[in-house]
């Protein structure tokens, strides 16, 4: 409920390391700590509400909690109700240590009759959009769901799911019931069917975008704003099946194949990042490590960027076309002077309109909606560019300059720890140590 134009410290997490943190401005932010236990907390109280589940990960979707535990399960946490939350919980003595008793909690995502491929046992990555939830078995099948403890009040699908039959003409599906994305897993040739392996997921408020093992990116869902990278038609901005996003060709040369690498989303945003590789190496060795090409990596946005989220320098309404993100392909390594060498984005935090990047170097950029002063640079002024954060105000410090002052002294930009990683969501970003 109050604005803060610069980053504030959260007491509750001094000296602790965390797995991972989810911004929610609807309830309380969650948090993961070491032990994997999940706790609710704003500025005013932090409570563990999840004990003993050993979760590396947690997301938030039509108000209930999504958690992915060590052992690959997905747990259905409905944080703002106790008594629901209780229902599934069940205190138990451990058989090596007796006189000691745990958390056991029962509400998970079904998958077991799903998962029927050989080896396929458990989930690797998972992504929630605000009615949907889309994961990746461990081996690379993604399967769907809708979210909440029930549908909000006249939903319908807007092609999120990536199933025809869970178009916009049907009804909404049942709330936790996993399908399978059968178009997205297999390729249909001309005479066979094969697999195709799915290496990550992310979704937006009502879309999502997936890429294989190829290389290549698929989007399906609401495309209003051009977020699904494909043409805008207003007679049908639902695309409710995977559809590939082949239009980057025209930032390249024709003699490369295009391989997307890392794939992310803001609410009605998307990003994508983009290496060219010759096409006679790629023929050659498909399976050959990249890692030589990702210096020549390019970020490309597309969708709604009326806030400043495309990054591109200028704020549009809607943006079908992949464009370049602005001064990201461009920027240079600091440390070494080396104006051949560009500096890599590291880690993505999307909030809802906004961005918060972390290269690896260890700089912080921003860009976006900044009306809460979530871009945490002193102002309230949204920016269509990536742009350095100033450096944190350190606790105990006493400076003679007040906090506007010191954003215009020279070369003061806030660098992170290695070990320091970035959150974003909604309207607020964070920082904090992770193990």
């Amino acid at each position: 409920g109050k604005v803060n134009k610069f980053p504030q410290r959260v007491p509750w997490f001094d000296n602790q390391y965390l797995r991972d943190i989810t911004l929610d401005s609807s309830f309380k932010n969650l948090a993961v700590d070491e032990r994997g236990d999940l706790m609710a907390w704003d500025m005013k109280s932090c409570e563990t509400i999840l004990p003993d589940q050993n979760l590396i990960e947690v997301k938030i979707s039509n108000n209930v909690a999504y958690g992915l535990n060590k052992k690959g399960e997905i747990l259905v946490i409905p944080v703002k109700d106790k008594e629901l939350r209780e229902r599934y919980t069940e205190r138990k003595r451990s058989l090596l240590t007796p006189w000691k008793k745990y958390c056991s909690y029962k509400w998970k995502l079904e998958t077991k009759q799903l998962f029927n491929e050989k080896g396929e046992k458990n989930v690797t990555q998972f992504s929630t959009g605000r009615e949907h939830l889309v994961f990746i078995s461990n081996v690379g099948k993604a399967y769907t769901c809708a979210t909440g403890i029930s549908p909000l009040e006249a939903t319908k699908s807007r092609g999120q799911f990536g199933i025809p039959t869970l178009s916009q003409f049907d009804p909404f599906p049942k709330c936790n019931q996993v399908y399978e994305i059968e178009l997205l897993n297999n390729v249909l040739g001309s005479d066979k069917v094969s697999k195709r392996t799915i290496e990550q997921v992310e979704c937006g408020n009502y879309h999502t975008l997936a890429r294989d093992s190829v290389g290549e990116l698929y989007s399906f869902g609401l495309n209003t704003y051009g977020q699904l990278g494909h043409p805008i038609s207003y007679d049908m901005e639902y695309i409710p099946f995977p559809k590939k996003v082949s239009n980057f060709n025209a930032h390249f040369t024709r003699d490369n194949f295009l391989k997307c690498v890392d794939i992310h989303c803001s609410g009605d945003t998307s990003y994508a990042s983009v290496i060219p590789q010759d096409v006679h190496k790629y023929f050659r060795d498909k399976n050959a490590n990249i890692a030589e090409d990702m210096d020549n990596v390019t970020y490309f946005s597309f969708g709604n960027g009326l806030q400043g989220q495309l990054g591109n320098g200028h704020f549009k309404h809607s943006q079908p076309e992949p464009t370049k993100l602005k001064v990201l392909n461009e920027i240079k390594d600091y440390i070494t002077k080396d104006k051949s060498k560009r500096v890599k984005i590291e880690q993505w935090g999307c909030g809802d309109k906004h961005v918060i990047c972390k290269l690896e170097n260890n700089d912080v950029l921003v860009w976006g909606y900044n009306e809460n002063g979530q871009l945490g640079n002193g102002k309230r002024i949204k920016w269509c560019k990536p742009s350095n954060v100033p450096k944190l105000l350190e606790p105990g410090i006493k400076y003679n300059k007040n906090p506007e002052e010191l954003l215009f002294t020279i070369n003061n930009r806030l660098q992170l720890k290695p070990e320091q990683q970035l959150a974003a969501g909604g309207n607020a970003s964070c920082i904090y140590w992770k193990r």
